[in-house]
Parts: structure tokens; sequence; C-alpha cells
């Protein structure tokens, strides 16, 4: 799923917000293991790419936008009911791409081996949760679960930079069990957008099996 641009948030929002999956600190720091490497080759090429800070890290399930305090206590009520029947799940995330294409790359990330069913079901609920909220959704785009590494607008040697990318091409930071759908906030900063979680909301314990 491509990334949605930051834009200042319109007179009387109070939060922008997007459901995503937060990710625990040990992955998290795996992924900053290989960010590191991926700067320190990418020096080699001439490339500035803004790297994104390992706090930021997450994959996002649906952007939102700027919503009012109303309309955030409905999505959070929603929340709730979107989880219904959904199992933990495991991510593995091992391969690099781009968006919105490698010829002409604006963002570079880190990649899951595949969609476990759970993570489809847990998106479509989310989405009639949001649209039973009053939120207007984007044009539905091909999902595609991944962690932002860096966003490569304006940057030089763009070429020579995905080139030496490739050498890392399927890189495995790890995996994780997905137990919680988080309702995140974004905080606009000089120094750039700021990821913080507003709610959580747990997977609902599975039902024991009948006797």
């Amino acid at each position: 799923m491509a990334e949605t641009p930051e834009a200042p948030a319109p007179e009387g929002a109070s939060h922008r917000l997007f459901f995503a999956i937060d990710l625990p600190r040990p992955l998290k720091d795996r992924i900053n293991e290989l960010v590191k490497r991926l700067d320190t080759a990418g020096t080699f090429t001439g490339a500035n790419p803004k790297w994104v800070s390992d706090d930021n890290f997450h994959i996002t399930l649906w952007f939102i936008g700027n919503v009012d305090s109303s309309t955030t206590g409905r999505l959070k009520a929603e929340m709730r009911k979107a989880v219904r029947g959904v199992a933990p799940f495991t991510l593995d995330l091992r391969h690099l791409g781009y968006f919105p294409t490698e010829r002409d790359p604006s963002v570079l990330w880190l990649g899951a081996k595949s969609t476990p069913a759970p993570l489809s079901l847990l998106r479509t609920n989310l989405a009639a949760a949001i649209r039973k909220s009053g939120v207007v959704l984007p044009v539905e785009q091909k999902f595609t679960p991944h962690v932002t590494l860096a966003r490569l607008r304006g940057t030089r040697h763009l070429h020579d930079f995905t080139r030496m990318m490739e050498n890392y091409r399927h890189a495995h930071a790890g995996t994780c069990e997905v137990r919680e759908v988080v309702l995140m906030e974004s905080h606009l900063r000089p120094g750039g957008a700021e990821y913080r979680p507003y709610a959580t909301q747990p997977f609902p314990d599975p039902e024991p099996p009948e006797s």
C-alpha cells in the first residue's frame, strides 16, 4: 500500500490517525541494524536517503486522516468490533521493495513474505469500521504489508543506490506474532512525523475447542 503524504491538519481537526500494526522492540532493533548496513552501503553511492527512525517502524493497515474527537470515539468503538474472529498471526519480514516502482522509487521498504489470512480479514473489518465511523476511505489499492525504511524523493544517484540495494534484496529482519491492532496518531514535527499509539485493541482470546 502506497504511503499517504503528510499534510497540515485542517482547522478544527484534533487527531491525524491511521490503523497499524506496531512492532515489538526486539524486531525494531533488528530492522534498525539492517538500516545501518543499508545506510553504510548507500553512502558509497553518493545518495542521501531520509532514513526512518526505528521508533516509527510499523505496518500501516489503513490511513484515516484528520478527524475530530467525536469521530475518534467512534473509531475506537468500531475497532473493538473489527477484531472479532481475528486470530493471532505471524509476520515474516524478509525482502526489500520500492514504491511506486523500482524504476522511479520514492520509498524503500521491508516487506512481509506473505499476507496471512487473518491479516486480510482484519484489514477488511477495519475498512468497515472506518466507514461506520463516518470517514470516507480512499480508493482501494493493492495491499503490501511493509515497513517503510527510507524516503528517496529528491535523492541523487538513485540508480546507483537501487543497484547497491540489490545486494540486500532478500534481507531477513525476523518474525513477530501479531496479537493486536493499534490506532496510531501522527504528530507533525519540524524534523518529520512522529507516530504514537492512540488506542490499542488486542485480538480476542481464541475459543476453546469443543469437547
